[in-house]
């Protein structure tokens, strides 16, 4: 099986489907985390501000300072971490949903097989149907555009692993 990696731009998608029809394209996890992490930033951009632009504190500070903590994979956060962005999410309702969303969104390309993935995915519709937020249209459009792609990633996986178990 031929595999091809990109970052998800129309114009690699049409010359691997052009010149490469028959491998399996697949989107690089940077890119793909980086699509759905703008989803939250948004939310909380939206949710941070404080006051007027310009008045002091713009932004509220304990959102705000944690921000890179609030798109890390929750498997990622240490001990210190955990217990720094814990306050921060219950104060804000949408912002927690959207860290949440964000965890599943992350479990779609980090699945180890397909019933994984589906998983993921399952978690993150089901946050989607109990209260859309505007700012995660962009990565259900995503979703609905790249489905193949993204999901590839977890075959190619799938048979990466099972390779080297069988070697």
């Amino acid at each position: 099986m031929s595999v091809v990696v990109s970052d998800g731009s129309d114009a690699y998608r049409r010359a691997i489907d052009r010149w490469l029809p028959d491998a399996d394209h697949v989107l690089d996890r940077f890119h793909l985390a980086r699509w759905f992490a703008s989803c939250l930033i948004e939310v909380r951009r939206r949710l941070q501000r404080a006051g007027e632009k310009a008045s002091r504190p713009a932004f509220d500070p304990d959102t705000f300072t944690r921000r890179y903590l609030q798109v890390m994979r929750y498997d990622h956060l240490d001990d210190a971490q955990s217990a720094r962005l814990g306050p921060i999410l219950p104060r804000e309702p949408q912002l927690e949903r959207a860290w949440r969303m964000l965890q599943h969104l992350y479990g779609i390309h980090l699945a180890r097989d397909a019933q994984e993935a589906n998983q993921a995915l399952g978690g993150f519709l089901e946050l989607w149907g109990q209260q859309e937020i505007a700012e995660f249209l962009p990565a259900v459009d995503r979703l609905l555009d790249w489905a193949e792609e993204i999901f590839n990633s977890t075959a190619a996986i799938a048979s990466a692993t099972a390779g080297s178990k069988a070697a």
